[in-house]
């Protein structure tokens, strides 16, 4: 199947300092779920099925979970793209914390939207492992009004995900679909320099979801739709708790009403 990739900006007045800052992405077209059985899979996380196992290797490739500590000022460091701007130091934390918020409000809002349009579905109880998982993934280059002080490494990446599940355990399956929520990224920083933002941000938060559709019959993922939000300070340099907490649950809340409006 022919691989289709939609990217769309979106800027909305209101939502932090800088504004609403969306990217949708969309592969592949949508099944129609009406009449079909549905089996709901607990979220995943790219870090993991990735196999990333380090919250450093997770993070300069946009897979971090946690908060994001930033110290030591700005460094130059030779890449494969030449001369980067980095933070000399940096220090990464709360993984379970962040783990947890995103799989309870992830699994709430799914629940309800399939209840919602009267989608016949249960929760899984089968695992995923990595080693079901194949990842690519290519650098994509962004220009525009954000280039440089951006709260997101460069090169970013999209990711491709091909799942592959053997004919002994899919006949354990009796749903048509198999329904996957990912989050690729989710973190909260102070201010700082991401890998080759030159000018740095001040304090923000960032969340990535998508979900996968994976169908039965075609034993392949045939649909795709992920959202991607994020809140940059223009005058914070840091966050105290209460602010992470709020700020974390509003961006996962805000996430999912958009994402889940384009729900098929």
């Amino acid at each position: 199947m022919k691989k289709i990739v939609l990217v769309v900006y979106c800027l909305f007045l209101g939502f932090c300092s800088g504004g609403r800052y969306e990217i949708y992405s969309k592969t592949g077209t949508s099944p129609d779920l009406n009449g079909a059985k549905i089996d709901l899979y607990k979220p995943l996380f790219l870090k993991d099925i990735a196999g990333f196992k380090t919250s450093e290797s997770a993070y300069y490739k946009n897979a971090y979970l946690g908060f994001i500590s930033f110290s030591g000022g700005l460094i130059r460091v030779k890449t494969a793209l030449g001369d980067q701007v980095s933070t000399k130091t940096i220090s990464f934390e709360s993984e379970a914390m962040f783990r947890e918020l995103a799989e309870d409000a992830i699994q709430k809002y799914f629940r309800e939207k399939l209840l919602s349009k009267n989608i016949n579905y249960k929760e899984s109880q089968h695992s995923l492992p990595e080693k079901n998982w194949k990842i690519t993934s290519k650098p994509v280059y962004i220009l525009d009004k954000y280039s440089g002080t951006e709260n997101i490494n460069l090169p970013q990446m999209e990711y491709i995900y091909n799942l592959s599940i053997s004919d002994t355990e899919l006949e354990k399956i009796s749903a048509d679909y198999l329904l996957i929520p990912v989050v690729e990224r989710f973190y909260v920083h102070n201010a700082g320099w991401f890998m080759g933002q030159d000018w740095g941000c001040q304090a923000g938060v960032r969340f990535a979801l998508k979900y996968l559709i994976f169908s039965k019959k075609a034993k392949n993922i045939i649909y795709s739709f992920g959202l991607e939000q994020r809140r940059i300070e223009s005058k914070r340099s840091i966050y105290n708790v209460s602010e992470v907490n709020i700020y974390s649950n509003e961006i996962i809340e805000n996430t999912l009403d958009s994402l889940l409006q384009n729900f098929p």
